[in-house]
Formats: structure tokens, C-alpha cells, sequence
């Protein structure tokens, strides 16, 4: 499976299909997804065991009307005619089980395979014995251990794996610790059957993290009062762990893990595409970013990109790229301080691959500090003194270096070069550079790193403020203004290309 289309951690799917029976306890608060999880796992896994879930929760047919892509999975040819019966387990229990397979249950006798179960099944009945209680009123002594040992046998010589939802109601209903269920499902389903087992726990108490052979924690925590997800793998056993957090989506009541980003080269790989304007608005040449705000940045606006730690400097060039090719695509000039500083044939160089050189030298106009080079200016250079960004900056400069450009213009100003160049005060001096683009419908786009001082007082003034930060491996976007919830970035495709998309962290 390609990793861009993997909905669990691939250090999962590889446990669990690895020879013999793996155990995972998977805990988490409520409404962290545990159930969905242990869910995606079933619909992963159903191409190398026979799978099934229990739940002491709910049906099986409720189940399928929340979850209806799972049904599949878990009945797969058979699934029609399950719907059309929706019999319960027990009356088939009555179908499969004879009489005397009955009496050597209540007695305790049966496979030597299964010393866990009959050793609780003698206890239950010791326990229960003079209270009436031995069984309930169907007559059936540890109903739902019964059941799942009966259908891992069934499936015999095919592997099984079993989703046990949750552990602390079955362990509450035989009156036993969620340890002694543990112990003996490890010992007979795990140990001599080679099943795989999924146990769900209601609550997040790692004091029975050492029993199972692995652990997955699920954590819903807050970013500026927004919801973040991540999935902790904190064991393994035998397993390499090359990932240990996730950050992850519930979105569509689906299940979504997004892998480390790693070294992934966002300018290279991302292939460009023009975009239009949209109701008065300006693309920023990634349809994911103008999705999440609206459509782009108002004509006459001013919009910031806040870049946290570890953000990949591909990703920010595939961002400036994007907009840039963007502008220039539809006739548009642009003046263009890079983020980072470099010369302006280097950054020029990262344009061509979109756009070709005569539009580029047309359109667009790089910053450069004429003291700096001791060449004659390139037609894209914009040449400055670098000494007050007031005086470099002035309006009718830049319309006439850009003169047979069309309208609106954007400033896509990296401010942590602007800094380097013309001190902390940057943002003041820019005062009227700002002015002009409001008024003249133009788009201004700062984008600043955690080092720039001038992003409180950009920040001030900008309509449309957003966050890009790195966690879990991933990268997590977000608006300030106008809020919206984080959105995780998901790469898609192969090797040469791939495509990038924003997925509701939910």
C-alpha cells in the first residue's frame, strides 16, 4: 500500500501481519477515537486475517449504520444476507453449538488450547455458585468470551483478529480485573491459537501497558482552542517503531494518520496550476490554502503567513512559488522578497520550472541591494539602496519598473530579509508602501518566521492572518484571522510528484 493512502501507521499494519499472535491495547480518553481506530485496523488487516468485533456497546447492525464502508471487512460476500437476518449471536450460537458441546462448558472441560478460559470459567463458577448467577437468562456462562473463542476456533487454520470493545465492560460484567481478562486471552488466543487481539480500554491507566505486546495511545489536546490529535505508539514488541507520534484525523468518522513529512522536497515534487480569482479574491496558486480562507486574500489586503519551528524551507518556497506563478499567469506584477534571503537569479531560478523566463522578467521584480552585486542590473531585479525601506518602496517606483503589468499588483514580502536589511523597524518604515497597495487594490502577503519582530505589528493591521506549524512529523495549518480549526497536511502520490491537500483535523 502506497504510504499516501494508508489510514493506520504502517508500523501497525506490519505487527500485526508479521508470523504468530500480537496483542495491542489501544486507551485513550473518551472521544479520541479508539473505537474508529481499532476499526481501520479491521479494514486494513481483513486481506490477511478473518476479522471480527466485539462490542459490548453496541450491535453489530448499529455498528454497520454508523460505519457502513466496515461492513466489507467483517462479512465480506456474506454481508448482504447478515443485513437481511440480523440474527443475534446467540440464536446462532443455538444453531452451531450441540448439547453435550454445552455440558463440557459448563463443566469445564474442552480444548487443552483454551487452560485460560476454563480455569475462569471453574472460577465463575466457584464465584457464582449459591447465588444464582451461573448463568444468565439465556443459559449461556461467559457469554461474549464464549463467543469470541468459538469464532477464532471457526476460522481455524486461517488466522483471526478480534476487536474487543472495551475490555473494562467485560472485565465489570464477570466481576474479574481487566489483568485477569488480559492474561487469559494472551494465554490461549494470542499464545497457542496465533490470533491477533485488539482490546479497547475505557480509560487511559498504562498499568496494563506491560501485559499487551503493544500500545497505542490516542490524545485530544488543544492548540489556541483548537483541537489537535496524536497517536503515541509507545510499544511494539518485535516490531521497529520508525515513527512513534502521529498526528491524526477522526474526519468523515474516519480514521486518517499522516506519516513524517521528512525531507519531502514540497518545490520540487508539487507541479504548479493556474487558479482564478474567486468573488473578489486573489488565489494564492494552492487551492488547499485558498480553500481554507475563502478563496485567498482581498484585493486591497493584507495577509500573513506566521511560520513555526521546523517548518521545511521546501514548503515555504512551494508556498512563494505558488503565489508568485500565480500572479504572473494572469498578466500580474510582483514585487518579491524572499523569505530567506538569496541572490536574485537564485530565486528567479525557482520560478522557471512553473513559468517561462520572458513572463518571469516581464512580471515579476526581486529585491536587491545594488551594493551588493557588481553586475548591471538582470530586468527582474528590483535595485535598492537598503537603507530605508520608505525610500526603496515607494510606489511609483515599483509601478513604473512594472509598467505593462496589469493589476493588482502583490508585495510577497519575506520579512525576516526585510529585517536583515533594514533593521527591526522594517514594518514602520513600510507604513506607506502599505498605504499604496490598499489603495491602489493591490495584495500584500508578509510572510514571517518565529525570529521576526515585526509580526506583532503586522498582525495588527492584516485581515487575514495564518499559522503553519510543525508537529508529530506533520504540519498543521490554521487561520488567526479569520479563525478556523487546524488542518493537517497530507501528501499524496509517488516518487516524481505528488499532490498536497489540507485534511480537517476533526
Amino acid at each position: 500500500m502506497n504510504e499516501s493512502q494508508r489510514s493506520i501507521p504502517q508500523e501497525l499494519e506490519s505487527f500485526f501481519s508479521s508470523p504468530g499472535g500480537h496483542s495491542l491495547v489501544v486507551r485513550g480518553e473518551a472521544g479520541t477515537g479508539k473505537t474508529t481506530l481499532a476499526l481501520h485496523i479491521i479494514e486494513t488487516m481483513s486481506t490477511y486475517d478473518r476479522c471480527f468485533y466485539f462490542s459490548t456497546r453496541v450491535s453489530d447492525y448499529l455498528l454497520l449504520r454508523q460505519f457502513p464502508w466496515l461492513g466489507g471487512s467483517l462479512y465480506g460476500e456474506d454481508l448482504d444476507e447478515w443485513i437481511k437476518n440480523q440474527s443475534s449471536w446467540y440464536e446462532e450460537l443455538q444453531r452451531t453449538y450441540e448439547q453435550d458441546r454445552k455440558e463440557k462448558m459448563l463443566k469445564g472441560e474442552g480444548s487443552t488450547l483454551d487452560e485460560g478460559l476454563n480455569s475462569l470459567r471453574r472460577s465463575f463458577v466457584e464465584k457464582s455458585r449459591g447465588t444464582g448467577s451461573l448463568r444468565d437468562e439465556k443459559g449461556v456462562i461467559l457469554e461474549e468470551l464464549e463467543k469470541v473463542y468459538h469464532t477464532v476456533r471457526d476460522a481455524l487454520p486461517n488466522r483471526s483478529l478480534i476487536v474487543i470493545d472495551s475490555l473494562d465492560a467485560l472485565a465489570e460484567k464477570y466481576d474479574r480485573s481487566n489483568g485477569d481478562i488480559i492474561r487469559v486471552l494472551q494465554k490461549d488466543l494470542v499464545e497457542s491459537y496465533g490470533c491477533n487481539l485488539v482490546y479497547i480500554l475505557e480509560n487511559n491507566d498504562r498499568a496494563l501497558d506491560y501485559l499487551g505486546d503493544g500500545v497505542i495511545v490516542l490524545e485530544t489536546g488543544e492548540l489556541r482552542s483548537r483541537v489537535v490529535r496524536q497517536m503515541r505508539i509507545t510499544k511494539l514488541r518485535a516490531q521497529a517503531i520508525k515513527q512513534s507520534r502521529y498526528l491524526y484525523t477522526l474526519n468523515g468518522g474516519r480514521v486518517k494518520a499522516f506519516p513524517n513529512i521528512g525531507e519531502t522536497n514540497f518545490l520540487e515534487k508539487v507541479r504548479w496550476r493556474r487558479l482564478p480569482d474567486k468573488n473578489g479574491r486573489t488565489s494564492f496558486g494552492w487551492s488547499e490554502l485558498d480553500r481554507i480562507t475563502s478563496g485567498g486574500v482581498e484585493k486591497g489586503g493584507l495577509a500573513i503567513i506566521e511560520l513555526g519551528a521546523h517548518v521545511p524551507t521546501s514548503f515555504i518556497e512551494m508556498i512563494e512559488r505558488s503565489l508568485v506563478a500565480n500572479f504572473v499567469s494572469h498578466n500580474r506584477g510582483v514585487l518579491w522578497v524572499p523569505l530567506k534571503k538569496a541572490s536574485a537569479e537564485i530565486a528567479r531560478s525557482k520560478l522557471v520550472g512553473s513559468l517561462d523566463g520572458p513572463a518571469v522578467d516581464k512580471h515579476v521584480r526581486i529585491l536587491e541591494v545594488a551594493s551588493q552585486v557588481d553586475r548591471s542590473p538582470a530586468p527582474y531585479c528590483f535595485q535598492v539602496e537598503g537603507a530605508d525601506a520608505s525610500v526603496d518602496l515607494k510606489w511609483k517606483n515599483l509601478t513604473y519598473s512594472l509598467d505593462g503589468s496589469a493589476s493588482p499588483f502583490l508585495s510577497l514580502i519575506g520579512f525576516d530579509t526585510m529585517e536583515s536589511l533594514y533593521g527591526e523597524g522594517v514594518a514602520d518604515q513600510m507604513a506607506d508602501h502599505l498605504s499604496s497597495i490598499r489603495r491602489h487594490m493591490g495584495v500584500f502577503v508578509g510572510i514571517v518566521s518565529q525570529s521576526t519582530r515585526s509580526t506583532q505589528r503586522l498582525a495588527d493591521i492584516a485581515n487575514l492572518y495564518v499559522k503553519v506549524e510543525r508537529s508529530g512529523g506533520g504540519l498543521i495549518v490554521y487561520g488567526e484571522e479569520p479563525f478556523t480549526e487546524c488542518n493537517v497536511l497530507s501528501v499524496e502520490g509517488f516518487d516524481d510528484s505528488i499532490v498536497t491537500k489540507l485534511v480537517p483535523m476533526l
